[in-house]
């Protein structure tokens, strides 16, 4: 049986964060659009659970005050939000010995309070310096730079702690190229990590997930679930887009999942080998439609060209958290990779309008 065939001018692959908001801006310049979500929701790596009368996030959760993209749709959609508790006692395990403290940092000696004070201080001027084509970071682990650069064992637990809650994975699986870049689209370390004026400042009362349903419900049936793609055709003047729910053609197709999970994907012609050899260079997790959780990280050897996952392939676009160059990693970066696609209608509204000129 053959499956059923659609048309719209743009497919895009995603219903997360940046497919929604990549959706809603080609749905804004009069064009049809069709979103291919693999999983039974949207939301992509926001998820909000009901138990009882609270809501919990199992993904992305926090909102920082300079993620302003963000709190424009919190405030579009009148979502409520609160700030996140932070007061009391902290508890740190290192090793597997508790101690408790007050404030931002943790209870150390003067000493090793010096050494930590060092390394946060030489962070976030490399931050502040770094350079996305500056290839001399590329080999190197944030955790070989660490074992360099800090002399204290306690301290370095305490940086590979934060590390651990940034993004999920040791410091020596992540290219200190690749932290750099996020540390830099993210404000600072101290932005990313803490809580008042920085990234966990902000939840939400219903949980983060609202904003993509809200996205979701302004583009209606645009939005279709339980579709993952597994196939994309470039052909003369359109692509095709194949899911188990059907067959798309499209003018052009934004494609929106993290890289570890658009490499799954079999396109035709296949994909640039930088590209695809890009997209091999995030580690997996066992999360069938992510891929690892919270975000995408690069490995030593290829994070220098982190900026080659934005370039469109011919008639495939690309959107998704990982290709940002403003918060990286964060729901703020979804929305603005979205966004690039505003500007890409209106690039071809231009192109449209000249081509009519010339031929009247």
């Amino acid at each position: 049986m053959l499956a059923p065939m659609h048309r719209s001018d743009v497919r895009g692959v995603g219903a997360g964060l940046a497919g929604l908001t990549a959706a809603r801006a080609i749905a804004d310049a009069g064009r049809s659009v069709t979103m291919l979500e693999a999983r039974d929701r949207v939301g992509g790596r926001t998820f909000t659970r009901a138990i009882g009368k609270a809501y919990f996030d199992l993904g992305g959760q926090w909102l920082g005050p300079t993620q302003t993209r963000v709190h424009a749709l919190v405030e579009e959609f009148g979502l409520e939000t609160f700030p996140t508790f932070h007061e009391g006692k902290k508890v740190l395990d290192v090793r597997g010995k508790l101690s408790s403290y007050k404030g931002s940092i943790p209870s150390m000696p003067p000493y090793q309070l010096m050494d930590l004070q060092r390394a946060i201080n030489k962070i976030e001027k490399l931050a502040r310096t770094f350079k996305e084509d500056d290839t001399s970071w590329d080999d190197l682990s944030f955790g070989d730079w660490k074992r360099r650069n800090i002399p204290s064992g306690k301290v370095r637990d305490v940086v590979e702690a934060a590390v651990r809650v940034v993004f999920g994975a040791e410091s020596r699986e992540i290219s200190m190229h690749y932290f750099l870049a996020y540390a830099r689209a993210g404000g600072g370390l101290i932005s990313l990590v803490e809580i008042e004026n920085a990234a966990q400042e902000t939840r939400f009362t219903q949980g983060s997930q609202q904003v993509a349903v809200a996205l979701a419900g302004i583009l209606g049936d645009r939005v279709v679930l339980d579709a993952p793609v597994h196939s994309i055709e470039q052909q003369a003047g359109e692509v095709v887009v194949r899911s188990r729910a059907g067959e798309w053609r499209s003018d052009h197709v934004v494609v929106a999942v993290p890289p570890a999970l658009s490499g799954r994907i079999q396109f035709d012609p296949p994909l640039p080998a930088f590209r695809d050899a890009l997209t091999q260079r995030f580690p997996w997790s066992a999360e069938v439609w992510s891929r690892g959780c919270p975000t995408g990280f690069m490995e030593p050897g290829s994070a220098h060209t982190r900026a080659l996952l934005r370039p469109a392939f011919e008639r495939v676009h690309w959107a998704g958290t990982e290709t940002s160059d403003v918060w990286t990693g964060y729901m703020e970066g979804a929305v603005a990779s979205g966004e690039r696609e505003r500007e890409r209608e209106r690039e071809r509204e231009r192109e449209r309008a000249a081509a009519d000129i010339l031929g009247s």
